[in-house]
């Protein structure tokens, strides 16, 4: 039960984190629409795949915000600054990946869009602006918190993308 209670605890970090500081809604928020624009024309549109433009911008996406976060906590310098440093470096790290790979097609599309797709860019990004701005703490129940978060995002995604019909317009280019 006491586990329980401290998953619980931990999600209500998590989605009141936001509301610690609400300079962070001006990332935020635009993260998300971006997300969910993505998501959605990608529901709708289900034989187009990423490419390799995309994922190369979602990658400069999440090395902006990643920096974003890592020039906040420079500029407040808290006291667990080399934890919330090396994970934005880790995250950071992921980004430029990203770039490197969409901008030089070095490994196969199947990989590279699966790593620059929408969903982990836009969750880490998220995740990175809620830990950079020092508003979420991060406990073993909260990273379990955020991995089950995670998989559970993923969940929807799949079943919006197969609940949504496909777009049946007729494309501009077609005679």
């Amino acid at each position: 039960m006491a586990f329980l209670n401290e998953l619980l605890n931990g999600f209500g970090q998590i989605f009141s984190a936001p509301f610690k500081s609400l300079d962070v809604f001006w990332i935020l928020i635009p993260l998300l629409i971006m997300w969910f624009v993505l998501e959605v024309y990608f529901a709708k549109h289900k034989r187009e795949e990423l490419g390799w433009n995309t994922a190369l911008a979602n990658g400069i996406t999440l090395g902006w915000i990643t920096l974003e976060g890592m020039r906040y906590l420079f500029s407040t310098s808290p006291g667990d600054f080399w934890l919330r440093f090396v994970a934005n470096i880790i995250i950071l790290g992921y980004a430029v990946l990203i770039v490197y790979f969409s901008f030089t097609h070095k490994i196969s599309p199947k990989w590279d869009f699966l790593l620059g797709s929408p969903t982990p860019v836009y969750y880490l990004g998220i995740f990175s602006v809620l830990w950079g701005f020092g508003i979420l703490s991060i406990t073993q129940y909260v990273l379990l918190d955020l991995i089950i978060l995670f998989v559970i995002v993923v969940a929807v995604i799949k079943i919006l993308r197969k609940s949504v019909k496909p777009f049946q317009g007729q494309s501009l280019l077609k005679k």
